[in-house]
């Protein structure tokens, strides 16, 4: 876990959403599984937007454009899921997210 005081959140996840991340095999899903993770980093802890580093703005616009896109869609589904409520998953209209 990234404490809020703590530089390693532009180490970790600079080149995440800088989109300058490469693997040599399985890219697009090793990209996808750490959009999901840093998502989900950033929505238990907002403090980790802010850390004084020019940075910033990137990392909060990263969380504001994920939150439009299937990742968060699933991430609220599966919570609903947990918590016992089926109903208003069906509420929701699927989206297509191509990255």
């Amino acid at each position: 876990m990234i404490a809020n005081d703590d530089p390693d959140r532009d180490v970790r996840y600079g080149a995440l959403v800088l989109d300058t991340l490469t693997f040599e095999d399985y890219s697009s899903e090793f990209i996808y599984k750490g959009k999901e993770q840093l998502y989900a980093l950033i929505k238990s802890d907002t403090s980790i937007l802010i850390r004084n580093t020019a940075n910033d703005s990137v990392f909060t616009r990263f969380y504001n454009e994920t939150m439009i896109t299937n990742i968060a869609l699933f991430d609220r589904v599966d919570s609903l899921i947990l918590a016992g409520s089926f109903r208003p998953c069906q509420r929701f209209k699927f989206i297509y997210y191509r990255y």
